[in-house]
């Protein structure tokens, strides 16, 4: 007898209906599915303002929540709509209790986590810290990058010595940057024998013997970024706590749903500070899950909105990585241009060489129009000339499978679909609004005391 093995069903997500490209007399109307096996070489989707990036998204988030998939959202408008759909269907898997609500501008109201906790090596904290810092300049980033892993390094052994567990935060971090209070952590581990203290001194004695004044300027250029993260609103989310419960949720394979709402209009620096922050810290988890010979049972979904203000030196290796480890990435920015402008031609060239699925929606710029087309690629077709003696004669042509009119006159919700499922022009599902409205504080008022 045979046995007869049914077809397993592939999984994914359903991104909208529209044709095959290669369907030029649109006659197969059908459903554009995003497969997850697909989906682990991470989308990126461009398009302007207003014309349904988020949308086309959410319907994704939706999906997942319901599949059982854990997601990460970051959110530096505060979609408040966005935000109540995730909470309406997670409460309807049952899974509202998975959700951390990180929100810097109401701490009060906000989970409160340590990027830098749950580290295993103090390259870690560093690649967190050093995260936040401009890599425009490669001589002042690397010069920063020493001084950031000494200090982290010092840290530990110090903390270590006074019989704490090794993990720090941004306040402890900054403690340690003025010049008199780094040269007081060099006289500290001068009291220890083990060789790694003596390391350290060494290099601590390198960057002192460029003078007070240099030292200065690259302490400064550290504390302007982490003093974003440990003053004010957002520094009681991710400053004050030692631990971090949705890092622990996730290696202990449970499932977790974090929403980030960091409100770039209100405060543009901390919010892409700490955008950085958080990608970063998942960078370091999945690395840790490679070292460790683990994948995510659950997979993680991380959705980056606006990412150009959140990319940082060194998250080109999280789209050649993460994806083996069961980490999906969806980028949303409305530029390629955007990306370059933070990190350099190289390093954003990478990104887009590691993302198999590109999803265009309208764009209003020519020459951005321009460059994106040519993720279409080139096609033949056939066409009829008139030759110089009044005849005519067939010949076969090359051009862009898209033009740039094409994309600059797409509207809201169209987009065309470029993955290993096909080349697709399609439209987005269209979705109402969520059944319930979260109520977030309201802090447009006059706080002024009646005697001034």
């Amino acid at each position: 007898m045979f046995k007869v093995f049914k077809k397993k069903k592939k999984e994914g997500i359903h991104i909208g209906k529209g044709y095959s490209l290669d369907d030029h007399e649109r006659l197969n109307f059908l459903d554009i599915f995003q497969e997850d096996a697909n989906r682990r070489g991470h989308t990126i989707v461009f398009g302007t303002t207003r014309v349904g990036k988020t949308r086309l998204v959410e319907n994704g988030i939706i999906q997942d929540i319901e599949n059982g998939k854990n997601v990460i959202i970051i959110d530096p408008k505060i979609d408040i709509d966005l935000f109540s759909r995730v909470f309406q269907v997670a409460s309807s898997c049952g899974r509202e209790n998975e959700i951390t609500l990180i929100n810097s501008l109401t701490p009060d109201l906000s989970a409160k986590i340590n990027p830098l906790a749950n580290f295993h090596t103090p390259e870690e904290p560093i690649s967190h810290i050093m995260s936040t810092v401009p890599s425009t300049d490669e001589f002042f980033y690397n010069v920063a990058y020493d001084t950031t892993t000494v200090i982290v390094r010092g840290i530990i052994k110090v903390r270590e010595d006074e019989g704490f567990d090794k993990y720090f935060t941004f306040n402890d971090f900054m403690k340690w940057l003025p010049y008199g209070k780094f040269t007081e952590l060099r006289d500290r581990l001068l009291k220890f024998e083990d060789t790694d203290s003596k390391i350290i001194v060494g290099q601590i004695d390198d960057i002192l013997d460029s003078g007070p004044e240099y030292f200065n300027k690259v302490s400064k250029t550290l504390k302007s970024a982490i003093m974003q993260l440990s003053l004010g609103n957002t520094a009681e989310v991710v400053s004050r706590s030692k631990n971090n419960d949705f890092l622990n949720r996730l290696e202990e394979g449970k499932g977790a749903i974090l929403y980030v709402q960091s409100a770039a209009l209100l405060q543009p620096r901390a919010s892409f500070m700490l955008g950085r922050v958080i990608i970063s810290m998942i960078q370091s988890l999945v690395g840790r899950f490679y070292a460790s010979g683990r994948k995510f049972e659950r997979p993680l979904v991380i959705y980056g909105d606006e990412f150009s203000n959140i990319v940082y030196n060194g998250i080109d290796d999280m789209f050649n990585k993460a994806g083996g480890c069961n980490c999906f990435i969806v980028a949303l920015t409305q530029s390629p241009a955007d990306i370059v402008a933070v990190i350099g031609e190289d390093k954003a060239r990478k990104i887009f060489d590691n993302t198999n699925t590109k999803i265009l929606m309208r764009i209003n710029d020519i020459s951005s129009a321009k460059m994106l087309t040519t993720y279409g690629g080139t096609m033949f077709r056939n066409t009829v000339q008139l030759n110089l003696h009044g005849g005519l004669r067939g010949t076969e042509v090359e051009e862009d499978v898209i033009r740039e009119t094409d994309l600059l006159r797409l509207e809201k919700r169209e987009f065309y679909y470029f993955g290993f499922e096909g080349i697709f022009k399609g439209k987005t599902d269209p979705l109402g609004e969520p059944d319930i409205k979260i109520l977030l504080p309201n802090i447009i008022r006059n706080e002024r005391k009646e005697n001034d």
